[in-house]
């Protein structure tokens, strides 16, 4: 769970300094559901890294940067890692998955 609060905190930043360096007011609700969802994908960042082997830190860098980026960059990411994993790499030249 450290880890799951972990990257809900740096997706709350990471919201609070892109409005902040936009010029645009921070919004109480945007900004929980982002947080939240950086927990998530900071969940999945950690298991990953748990079946990669990585070491303590690196998991902990791994799941702030995905928290701090945001649940929609991070999960592509991963998305990308779960793709490959089952086989099912999509092709440069079509965004369609292979049939």
């Amino acid at each position: 769970m450290a880890f799951a609060a972990f990257a809900t905190l740096a997706g709350v930043l990471g919201r609070v300094a892109r409005d902040m360096d936009a010029r645009k007011p921070v919004q109480f609700w945007p900004t929980c559901v982002q947080g939240l969802a950086s927990g998530f994908v900071g969940l999945l960042a950690m298991w990953l890294c748990q079946i990669a082997g990585l070491s303590l830190q690196w998991t902990a860098v791994t799941v702030g940067v995905s928290g701090w980026l945001g649940a929609e960059a991070s999960i592509q990411v991963i998305q990308r890692i779960v793709w490959k994993q089952l086989g099912l790499n999509r092709s440069r030249d079509n965004d369609q998955p292979p049939a």
